[in-house]
């Protein structure tokens, strides 16, 4: 009998699962005020070509995941702030920073006509304040001069227009031409 050595192998291999390679990437960003640069809390962020909307956090920031690749806009929106826009360019596997500035809806004041002319017998003429902007305007008006009165004296509007009476009167004042200016400010200059 032959003496041969007895050979048992036992192959042991460990597996494991193949990594998926990511098929998609992010947008991120953050909404700020244009003007004083603080996050915005509770801003929309939408974007085209549809994806998910998305809420800001109180950082003002946003996540969307999952966005296939591509060129998206992403709007940022929130009420008494005007919609803004970016465009990003979304690859494989990376975040695409889309950081958007809202700017606050404010009114604007506009006067008409700016010279009022009363001649030598006219004694009333119309100013109207107008809101060119969005958002409410609150108005006031002063005369500087006691032979002048307006009336009203102050208002709000919004997309309206108010009338103002400008009287004058010339008792007691000698004959002669009289320039004065009547101040009209608002909560937007």
């Amino acid at each position: 009998m032959l003496n041969r050595p007895f050979v048992c192998g036992i192959l042991l291999t460990t597996c494991t699962p193949p990594t998926d390679a990511p098929t998609t990437g992010n947008i991120s960003g953050t909404i700020l005020d244009a003007s004083s640069s603080q996050p915005i809390s509770g801003a929309m962020v939408t974007t085209d070509p549809i994806t998910s909307s998305k809420t800001t956090d109180s950082e003002g920031a946003y996540t969307i995941e999952g966005v296939e690749p591509g060129i998206y806009t992403v709007q940022g929106s929130k009420s008494d702030y005007q919609t803004n826009t970016t465009t990003v360019n979304v690859v494989v596997g990376e975040t695409a920073s889309a950081d958007i500035q809202l700017s606050k809806i404010a009114p604007k004041l506009s006067v008409t006509p700016i010279t009022l002319d009363f001649a030598t017998t006219i004694t009333t003429l119309p100013l109207t304040i107008s809101n060119d902007g969005e958002g409410q305007l609150d108005w006031t008006v002063a005369e500087g001069a006691t032979w002048i009165t307006v009336t009203p004296t102050n208002g709000s509007i919004t997309s309206e227009q108010s009338a103002v009476s400008v009287i004058v009167d010339r008792t007691g004042l000698s004959a002669g031409d009289y320039t004065e200016a009547i101040i009209i400010s608002s909560n937007e200059g």
